[in-house]
């Protein structure tokens, strides 16, 4: 069904997605939490509700026995409120409850679990995903297969899920923007693509900590501040900030510790270790001084192909100073030597690296990893690394190759691929809703194992090897022959 005043589009499966129209979603009376930051002895519960609802936290070791209760806090305007629960105790599972207090009176929502951080030696799991495109409704994303996926998540509870980008797209406001239209070039719109998102995280990640990484079309480029496009910038950030519980710099957690004005601090790259793993999200985005891709068709900009997108596009490209050089895209000096010291001081068995894509652009995987700051050479072949990157001691393939990175995660390109460079796996991760069930840009990839969408990435991490499974996810019309929803159709293992 729709709802006409409000722009959106009501799934069979009850989940809320954006219209045509592209208006923000509403907030809804569903429970609906996320964790996340979650330490050896602290976690954050995430929760969305309605403005002016008091909320606490109820838990504790045992199931139906939640002896503790945390301290109250009230939502506010931007319907999004956070309740840390801390002095817990390393490598244990908690059981919990919100209690909801508004003018109603007070309700308790279900029973949840979450994790501490694990002890070395532990078996544990993860999840990934990337480019759930929820704007792309009939062309590579259905509510109802996103759902699906989600629900297999959250049976397999894996400790940590990370979703890798182009889950909030914010592509279109430029469109509008070219075209005169500036109405939806507001705080409200922005927060609307992530309130939309979390009808589908919620789903799991009341029991699972999210790490959300920035893809392109999340717009985190510190390039857009100072144009008549800065707006945008600082409205992704703030929104990301507001109804995701990113990690910060702490005692726990290295990243970024610069603040943006109008943002705070951007949680865009950071690191960890859990069990016997190091984990580490990069950041091409915001780092990058110039918007280095120029855009050559509205596909590029996740706007479709019709005109008048080539007069948008001549804009953009004049607008941003795009030029084209690859050189350009860039994790920026202080990132990379953040990243050269986070894998050489850590002694994890098990190394992993997460971002969007290789140079952030492009496509392929291993096709690109010797290619720029990813791995010195040019596209014509040529070795330009130590005069570009002066202040850097090797590009981050061999970086990564040099401190045993395990496995190197990527999205963007819509697809599963399973490579390996060097020793380190390269891996593209599928989409978890592209109903066509298409291996999207196969052409980029040269080598190594391909397969269609959809579904997500289950990692088990013991003291043994790593395993990852590629569980597929299929609308239930579509569970014919072969096609098994929830079957791990591709394994592997790494040692």
């Amino acid at each position: 069904m729709r709802c006409r005043s409000l722009g959106i589009l009501i799934s069979a499966a009850g989940i809320v997605v954006m219209s045509a129209a592209r208006l923000g979603a509403q907030i809804d009376d569903g429970e609906n939490i996320i964790l996340g930051r979650p330490t050896d002895t602290s976690i954050v519960v995430h929760v969305l509700a309605k403005e002016g609802t008091e909320i606490s936290v109820k838990y504790g070791e045992t199931s139906e026995r939640l002896s503790r209760i945390t301290s109250s806090t009230v939502i506010l305007a931007e319907n999004a409120g956070a309740i840390t629960i801390s002095e817990l105790a390393p490598n244990r599972r908690y059981y919990y409850r919100v209690i909801y207090m508004d003018t109603d009176g007070s309700r308790t929502g279900d029973e949840y679990s979450f994790r501490t951080q694990r002890s070395k030696g532990t078996t544990f799991n993860f999840g990934v995903q990337g480019d759930s495109h929820p704007e792309r409704l009939g062309r590579m994303y259905h509510p109802d297969l996103y759902a699906r996926t989600m629900q297999l998540v959250a049976d397999a509870k894996p400790d940590l899920y990370f979703m890798l980008g182009d889950d909030s797209n914010l592509s279109p406001l430029v469109a509008d923007f070219f075209q005169g239209d500036r109405s939806m070039l507001t705080q409200k719109f922005v927060d609307g693509n992530y309130i939309n998102q979390r009808r589908f995280l919620g789903l799991m990640a009341h029991s699972t900590a999210l790490f959300p990484v920035n893809g392109n079309h999340e717009l985190g480029y510190r390039s857009l501040l100072g144009t008549p496009l800065h707006d945008v910038a600082i409205f992704a950030g703030k929104a990301r900030n507001r109804y995701l519980p990113v990690p910060t710099p702490d005692n726990f957690y290295s990243g970024n510790p610069d603040p943006v004005e109008g943002i705070g601090l951007l949680g865009d790259y950071f690191a960890f270790e859990w069990s016997d793993a190091l984990f580490i999200s990069l950041d091409p985005y915001w780092h990058s001084t110039r918007v280095t891709e120029r855009v050559s068709g509205g596909m590029g900009m996740g706007m479709g192909s019709n005109p008048p997108w080539s007069e948008i596009v001549d804009e953009y490209n004049a607008l941003t100073q795009s030029t084209g050089n690859l050189w350009d895209a860039t994790i920026g000096d202080a990132q990379y030597e953040w990243l050269k010291t986070t894998l050489e001081e850590s002694d994890a068995k098990y190394k992993f690296v997460f971002t969007h894509h290789v140079l952030g652009t492009g496509r392929g995987g291993i096709e690109r990893a010797t290619k720029y700051e990813w791995g010195g050479y040019t596209d014509d072949g040529e070795w330009e690394f130590d005069e570009q990157r002066p202040n850097w001691e090797l590009p981050i393939h061999q970086l990564m190759v040099k401190n045993d990175v395990t496995i190197f995660f990527q999205a963007h390109d819509h697809i599963f691929a399973h490579q390996e460079l060097d020793g380190v796996v390269y891996q593209s991760v599928p989409n978890p809703a592209d109903e066509t069930y298409t291996a999207r840009n196969r052409n980029a990839y040269l080598s190594g194992r391909v397969l269609d969408n959809s579904g997500y990435l289950n990692v088990t991490v013991s003291p043994e090897n790593v395993q990852v499974d590629y569980v597929r996810s299929y609308l239930a019309k579509d569970e014919v022959g072969t096609r098994r929803h929830g079957d791990a159709n591709y394994s592997y293992t790494v040692q």
